[in-house]
C-alpha cells in the first residue's frame, strides 16, 4: 500500500496522471502482474497493489480501511 500526499488537488491530479495514467477519485488499473487500486479525496491518494494469489485475497478488507481514512479528511 502507498500513500501520496499533495500540496492540493491540482497537484494530486498531474501527480497521479503521471504516476499511474489516473487522475480521477477511483480507479482500478489491471495488467498481466496484477491489479492496482486507487482511491482519492482532496490532496491524499491510496493505492493498493495485489498480484499473484493476492490479487483478491485482500482487496475487500483494504478497500473498508482507504474509506475510513478518507472519510477523515477535512
Amino acid at each position: 500500500m502507498k500513500v501520496h500526499i499533495f500540496s492540493d488537488k491540482t497537484a494530486r491530479d498531474a501527480g497521479m496522471k503521471q504516476m499511474y495514467s489516473e487522475n480521477g477519485d477511483a480507479a482500478v488499473l489491471e495488467n498481466v502482474l496484477g491489479r492496482t487500486t486507487i482511491r482519492s479525496k482532496d490532496y491524499v491518494s491510496l493505492v493498493y497493489t495485489a498480484s499473484g494469489g493476492e490479487k483478491d485475497e485482500y482487496e475487500q478488507d483494504v478497500m473498508q480501511v482507504f474509506q475510513h481514512v478518507l472519510e477523515q479528511l477535512r
